[in-house]
């Protein structure tokens, strides 16, 4: 490299050397001209050499002339390449080279969904199953950067997806910290590309994070029967965990942790159809350091199949499933507005269906899936409610329901069917679709 420079600059001054000795003056021409004019030939025959002569210098100033012009420009293009001697191929005009665009990764075959989850307005996953035999079922992520209006297929941990008890659940606290849990525990801390296993040794039966702060209820499970249900605790975003010093009450086979910070959460357990009837409510607001047994939530009838969801503000609302029938079950609403300390009991919500998921997008105003029935809505406090298939929900009334609603905020919310995610950013007033 330093030899070419070399050989360039010495180059660039030998040109800038000519040009300055060889630089013809500009009436070179009419100099010549006005020479002639004055040459006496003797003879006619003797004015031809002359004239030849004065040619020749006028040739010889131009071409010199030319050359300096040429040494000009050296210093201000780059040299010319070789021309090649062998027959050049005729090759095509350029053309604009386009900006590369990100290549979608196509989500494949349609996955039947289990459940999803938002870290905001634009980030989500969603995960599911896809059965190439019958017993083989891997579980399958799906991730969206848009809203839920377009997904992409993502890495999933290699597991079963619909073996072990209890199901696969999924939970992000950002766009990149995510947790995977069910019959094991697996952590994500670049939106799901990959995951570590950061397994208890036990099942986990619900997990709920507040920025680093995470909790997960644990249980040993096998057959469809949990024992032994313990609250853990997790100060790094998963990455370590230990058996909380404090435990909450709890009774049956399932729970739920419910938080909306850092100080503040509650747990509802609840029995199972195969074991006694019962369920319980338990509050912290510091942090887990304590926890106090509020009211018993439901009836016994009505204590299989709970859920809850809760605002910063002290709204909680409980929904009690039990007492089923053909393709319905008993839902018993309680709406507490000061975290528990007093209900509201509005009439049951609509029997079709059984219970999924419940999300609150307003102190007043919560959304509840139901497995083969639709997504029902009430803005009253639980007074009435109404099925969200006139704005967009719309599932058949012998398929499989809409069992998974989401909401971040009172405008911005999603649920799903078993091939379709349904989302909306209008607080409900209407919902798209995308299949999945």
């Amino acid at each position: 490299m330093l030899n070419r420079l070399d050989g360039e600059s010495r180059l660039r001054r030998f040109a800038q050397a000519f040009r300055r000795e060889a630089n013809p003056p500009d009436n070179l021409a009419t100099s010549l001209m006005a020479g002639l004019g004055r040459a006496r030939p003797a003879s006619r025959f003797s004015a031809v050499p002359a004239f030849a002569m004065a040619a020749g210098v006028l040739v010889v100033g131009l071409v010199i002339a030319f050359g300096a012009l040429q040494l000009r420009a050296l210093g201000h293009r780059p040299p010319t390449p070789p021309i090649s001697l062998t027959t050049a191929t005729p090759s095509p005009s350029p053309s604009a080279t386009a900006s590369p665009t990100p290549t979608a990764r196509p989500v494949g075959a349609p996955m039947q969904l289990i459940d999803l989850a938002f870290a905001d307005a634009s980030h989500g996953w969603a995960i599911g199953s896809i059965c190439p035999q019958s017993d083989n079922c891997p579980l399958q992520l799906r991730s969206t950067t848009d809203g839920g209006h377009t997904w992409y297929a993502d890495n999933a941990p290699h597991v079963q997806a619909l073996t072990g008890t209890p199901g696969w659940q999924v939970r992000f606290v950002s766009d990149q910290v995510g947790w995977l849990y069910g019959a094991g525990l697996y952590r994500t801390t670049d939106g799901g590309q990959t995951w570590n296993d950061s397994s208890l040794g036990h099942a986990i039966l619900s997990l709920a994070a507040s920025g680093g702060s995470v909790w997960a209820i644990a249980a040993d499970c096998n057959q469809g029967q949990c024992l032994g249900m313990t609250l853990y605790r997790s100060a790094d975003q998963g990455t370590s965990w230990s058996r909380a010093s404090a435990q909450p009450a709890m009774v049956g086979q399932a729970a739920q942790l419910i938080r909306v910070n850092d100080s503040t959460g509650w747990v509802l357990s609840f029995s199972t159809i195969n074991a006694s009837l019962d369920s319980a409510l338990a509050v912290t607001h510091n942090g887990g350091q304590s926890w106090q047994r509020l009211v018993r939530p439901c009836a016994p009838e009505t204590s299989i199949a709970d859920t809850g969801a809760a605002l910063a503000d002290g709204t909680l609302w409980i929904v009690c499933g039990g007492d089923h029938a053909m393709g319905q079950e008993r839902k018993q609403v309680i709406v507490s507005h000061d975290g528990g300390a007093h209900w509201n009991f509005p009439p049951d919500a609509p029997a079709l269906g059984f219970i999924g998921q419940l999300a609150l997008s307003g102190s007043s105003h919560a959304w509840l899936a139901t497995i083969g029935g639709p997504l029902y809505s009430s803005s009253n406090n639980g007074a009435s409610w109404v099925g969200a298939n006139r704005t967009g929900v719309s599932v058949s009334p012998n398929g499989p329901g809409v069992h998974a609603v989401v909401f971040i905020d009172s405008l911005h919310g999603w649920a799903a069917s078993d091939h379709d995610i349904f989302w909306t950013s209008d607080g409900g007033a209407h919902w798209g679709h995308t299949g999945i």
